[in-house]
Formats: structure tokens, sequence, C-alpha cells
């Protein structure tokens, strides 16, 4: 687990390869999982949550109820840095273990709840691993190419289930 959101460069980037190999071993055995994505308050459960202070996530659980948070975030605090995916991210996780008490502090909300292709979106997370995307904070606002910031980077990779 990152110990913090703000956790240095280094730590981040050298954990990601572990998130790959992660996501490319899940992804053989997409009927032992279900990913879910949630949008929470960004930094903080006393900070109020709005377009400038509000993160997205996945959550990826298997049939056990044992989950791994993940999301995309930037690797140093900056409003442009390197970014990284990272799984199990402290204020990630501890927001879902709040939502999923009931006590759902961060005002954890669960989006796209009609289902999400697990293997579209996990193989369209691992694509972006493999790219370049830098992290920009306010990417959702200005849509920078080549850049992308937790809310993008979720939106971008996040296939529905077609109801075919």
């Amino acid at each position: 687990m990152i110990q913090s959101d703000n956790s240095s460069v280094k730590t981040a980037l050298e954990e990601e390869p572990k998130v790959r190999a992660f996501l490319k071993r899940i992804v053989e055995a997409p009927k032992n999982y279900i990913i879910q994505a949630f949008e929470r308050r960004a930094i903080s459960y006393k900070l109020q949550k709005t377009k400038f202070f509000k993160h997205k996530y996945y959550a990826i659980t298997d049939f056990e109820n044992q989950f791994h948070t993940l999301s995309f975030y930037g690797t140093a605090s900056a409003f442009y840095s390197q970014g990284a995916w990272a799984m199990d991210t402290v204020a990630d996780y501890a927001s879902h273990v709040s939502y999923v008490s009931g006590e759902n502090k961060w005002e954890v909300v669960e989006i796209c709840s009609d289902g999400i292709d697990f293997t579209e979106t996990v193989s369209n997370i691992i694509a972006k691993i493999d790219g370049p995307t830098r992290y920009y904070y306010k990417d959702h606002l200005n849509n920078k190419i080549g850049f992308d910031n937790c809310i993008t980077g979720l939106e971008e990779t996040l296939v529905e289930k077609s109801n075919q």
C-alpha cells in the first residue's frame, strides 16, 4: 500500500509495474473479479466535494470480498507531474472502507452502477500504464492531449457493459 497520496515520485513510479503485473494477471481470470467505479471527496472527508475537490477511483473485488482500490494520480504535489496508476493508496482505501461499512465519511458514490466490462476496462488501464500519459490536475476542465488526472484517467478507461 502506498502510504500517502502525496507519495514521492520514486515510490509511485516504482510501484506502477507491480500494478500492471496484478492487472495482467487478473484480466486473464475475469470471472473471479468485479470492478466498480466510485467518486469521493478528493483530499479529506472534512472538505466539501466540488468539481476541484473530487476524486475518482476503481475498486476491484474478488469473490471472497477482498478488494483493492486503483486510481491515476500525480506523483508530486504539483499541477503538472508524472502520473502513475496506484493501488490501495491510503485515502482511496480508507474512503472505500468507510463506504463499505456504511459510515461513508468521504461521500463516496458509485458511478456506472449498471455494470462495467471488466476485461475491456482493465485492458484500457494497462494500455494507459504502457502509454506516455502525464498528470495534470485540472485536466477534467481543460482536457489537454497526453494528460490525465484521476477523473479523466477513469473516464477514458471505463467501458460499460453492453445490454446485448
